[in-house]
């Protein structure tokens, strides 16, 4: 081995806990365009409706709107502070001294 060159130490194994929370991870990671659709379209569809029923248009579809927008940007929040933790629980500490 060269002693200019730095060594390198191989990744830490992961435990099966820790596999099992990425994996669950990736699948929400993945369902997340389509949870945000629906989301924001049902959102929609009930504002839709309640403002046929209520006469209150266009008020109705554009606060459905809204809050399905705000629910689906909830999601990728903790989506995001999920990924985090995940994330910097899998880290290794650095050595004391």
């Amino acid at each position: 081995m060269d002693p200019q060159s730095p060594q390198t130490t191989p990744p830490p194994e992961q435990s099966a806990s820790q596999k099992a929370q990425l994996r669950r991870l990736a699948a929400r990671a993945t369902a997340i365009g389509i949870q945000f659709s629906v989301s924001i379209g049902l959102g929609w569809w009930i504002g839709h409706w309640a403002e046929q029923r209520w006469d209150f248009a266009p008020w109705g579809g554009l606060a459905g709107l809204l809050f399905g927008a705000a629910a689906a940007f909830r999601d990728l929040y903790l989506l995001g502070k999920l990924s985090t933790q995940v994330h910097s629980d899998e880290r290794p500490t650095p050595p004391e001294g």
